[in-house]
């Protein structure tokens, strides 16, 4: 009976660490940025400092280097499946992303990691099948 409570206990522990990762707020940082096409095949590289910001409700994505040109939307439906925090499953985001510009489009944004590497993925509805992949170093709880 007492094996019953401690891994009740263990489970309850780890859904809550996840809910909780899930909902708070989180800040990711990268210096590589690549698109890809259909296909798979990446048909163009940037250097810079790319930055998303996430939660349940907004996400928004910047480069720092180009500043005052943020794209940003309301999240309307949110996965989030970790086996690890930040480690080991994803995190995505369903939106209208909107730029400075006051254009729009419906995207998909997935934070993804795989064997401890993070890489965020850029979904955006008239990139016509074209995706944004950035390469993503570190990460912070805001």
């Amino acid at each position: 009976m007492r094996n019953i409570f401690l891994a009740l206990a263990i489970l309850l522990f780890t859904a809550s660490a996840s809910i909780a990762q899930c909902d708070s707020k989180t800040k990711w940082q990268g210096a590589k940025g690549e698109l890809v096409d259909p296909d798979g095949n990446v048909v163009d590289t940037k250097s810079a400092t790319f930055v998303v910001i996430a939660n349940a409700k907004t996400v928004s994505v910047e480069i720092v280097e180009e500043p005052g040109n943020p794209i940003e939307g309301d999240v309307s439906e949110t996965t989030c499946e970790w086996k690890e925090a930040f480690k080991e499953g994803k995190s995505v985001y369903k939106t209208v992303l909107v730029q400075a510009n006051g254009d729009s489009s419906p995207a998909v944004i997935t934070i993804e990691g795989k064997d401890g590497k993070l890489t965020a993925t850029l979904e955006i509805e008239r990139m016509e099948g074209k995706k944004v992949r950035i390469y993503l170093d570190k990460y912070e709880t805001l």
